[in-house]
């Protein structure tokens, strides 16, 4: 199962497979959280990255950073936390 569109569409995807058994059953495999130009997707790593991805990340570490949030139902995600989301992961990876 691929996820696409917006930033809040994939959180809310995230949201269900981390918090629904049924729809953990239709994770893709081995899952990864992409923006490529401006869309997001939640897919499977196992599709290969477009020329324009220019964010990803494990699916573990999506829920990682937003499994709090997730007991919100129906929050809706600002833009400036998806950049502090995106500031904060791209500094992890540079001290991995």
């Amino acid at each position: 199962m691929r996820t696409e569109g917006t930033f809040q569409d994939v959180y809310n995807a995230a949201q269900a497979f981390y918090t629904d058994d049924v729809e953990r059953e239709h994770r893709p495999l081995n899952p990864v959280v992409r923006r490529e130009g401006k869309i997001w997707m939640l897919e499977s790593a196992l599709n290969p990255e477009n020329e324009d991805c220019n964010f990803s990340c494990a699916l573990d570490d999506f829920d990682s950073y937003w499994y709090e949030m997730y007991r919100e139902t129906n929050h809706t995600i600002t833009n400036g936390e998806i950049e502090d989301f995106i500031d904060v992961f791209s500094q992890n990876r540079l001290e991995d």
